[in-house]
This record gives structure tokens, sequence and C-alpha cells, in this order.
């Protein structure tokens, strides 16, 4: 019997006693019934209606069931969209590269969290977090990403290939998540190099607190997308841009938690 059939078989005499009796409990005071009154007549008032209720439902069976014609099965054809851009295999980072890279950027992350807490309380780097444009200033932060932002940030990554530890301290979480939502774009665009992108997306992974929202998983998902549509386009180990790229592409699948981007590990 299956189970469908099963259901329509039981009767109120199925059920235990003490079960029915919990689903009977009385959320409110029932009126007592008059001898002789006519409930086929409309009610006159709310315990009238109240009376022909309890009537109506003891003509109703404790349970009841629904026929269901379910259609017939078919088969369903699942197209399988890859997640991410394969590559030469000669490309992809080593097993030991991607555990050290992990233990390094730990390591960092817990380095920049001391030094965030010994500025927060320093005149002199809250007057320089002023100076910074304003996390949806797309232009102005693609700037100074390129080194042409004002004087102040200019002075500040004189001596830094990429953005200074001061720089990326000074960056609020609401500044750091909006400037990293620009980097696929920019990425794609060839608005600016991926050197010079990887080494600001990690300087800034590095000061990104946990947990993240998950708007923000999505753009580390997007950044990873990117470089590895230009891995793809790699021809040789030599190319500038494979080391940046592997280093970026590693975190975000590893330390981020975004497996199915990361790299296997060989």
């Amino acid at each position: 019997m299956s189970s469908q059939e099963a259901v329509q078989h039981l009767t109120y005499d199925d059920y235990d006693a003490d079960i029915i009796d919990e689903l009977n409990v009385l959320a409110l005071p029932r009126p007592p019934s008059v001898e002789g009154e006519d409930l086929s007549l409309p009610p006159m008032d709310g315990i009238q209606f109240i009376r022909r209720v309890i009537k109506e439902t003891k003509k109703c069976e404790p349970v009841t069931t629904v026929e269901m014609n379910f259609p017939p099965q078919t088969n369903v054809s699942v197209i399988k969209i890859p997640t991410k851009r394969e590559c030469n295999k000669e490309l992809l980072p080593t097993k030991d590269y991607q555990q050290s890279v992990v233990a390094d950027f730990s390591k960092l992350r817990l380095k920049m969290e001391y030094l965030r807490k010994r500025t927060k309380h320093d005149g002199a780097f809250r007057t320089f977090k002023k100076t910074l444009p304003n996390e949806e200033e797309n232009e102005e932060w693609l700037k100074i990403c390129s080194q042409n932002g004002p004087d102040v940030v200019k002075e500040c990554e004189e001596t830094a290939k990429g953005p200074s530890t001061r720089l990326c301290l000074a960056m609020s979480q609401c500044t750091n998540m909006h400037v990293l939502s620009y980097f696929p774009d920019w990425l794609t665009e060839g608005l600016l190099s991926v050197v010079d992108s990887c080494r600001w997306i990690y300087g800034m992974l590095a000061c990104l607190e946990l947990p993240l929202e998950p708007d923000m998983y999505f753009t580390l998902r997007q950044i990873a997308r990117a470089l590895l549509e230009l891995r793809a386009g790699l021809e040789s180990q030599d190319s500038e841009p494979l080391p940046h790229i592997n280093l970026i592409v590693c975190i975000i699948g590893r330390y981020f938690g975004q497996e199915d981007l990361a790299d296997p590990y060989i």
C-alpha cells in the first residue's frame, strides 16, 4: 500500500485518543448547547454562530485527503556551466605554494589587525583618512590605484609598489568593499594593469574584516573569475602577471572559502 493510500484509509479510530484530545483542546470557552434550538436558521448573535460552527465541525472527518494527479516524469537535461576558465596545467601553482600563501596571508592579517588597533587614536592618521575620496568615486579611486591621486596619497605611495600599509589601514571597511567591487570591471576593461590590480587587491584583502557579507563574497568571486579569464590567455610561465594572478586566486579560493574557484592541488 502506498503512503497516499494509507492516508486515505485512516479513520478517526486509527488515532491515539491522547493525540485527538490534544488537538481538540479549546482555545476559547464554548457556549453550552440549548435544547430544541434550531441551528439551521441564520445565527442572531455570536453565541449562535459558534454553536452552528461546532455542529458543522462534527460532520467533518478528522483527516481529509485530496487526489493528486501528477504528470508523468520526464527526462530533464542539465547543462553544466563551468565555474571557471581552464588554463594550461603548467601555469597552475603547486600544493605547497598554495598552502604557503594561505599561511603567510593569515600572519599578515594578524599583523594588520594589530596595526589597526595601534593607529585607532592617532590624530595624524585620522587626518590622513579625511583626505581619501568617497568610496563611490570610482574615477578618483582609479587614479589613486594608478598612483595619480592627490599629492598626500602620492607621498604615501612613493616607497610602495601599490598600496602602502598606511593607506590600506586608512580605508574604512565600507570603502574597502566598494573599491574592491570596482576591480572586476577595471581588469576586464584593462583600465588598470593586472600586476597593479593584484597588488591593491592583496593589500585590501589583508584588511578585510570577517565575517563577510554575501555581496562581498560575490565581489571576490567576480575578481577571481576575471583573473582566471586573463590567466587562460597566458601562454608562458614567464608571463609577468602569472604569479600575481595565482596569488589572488589562491587567497580567494583557499582562504576565503571559494573552493570551486581554487586551483587544484598538484
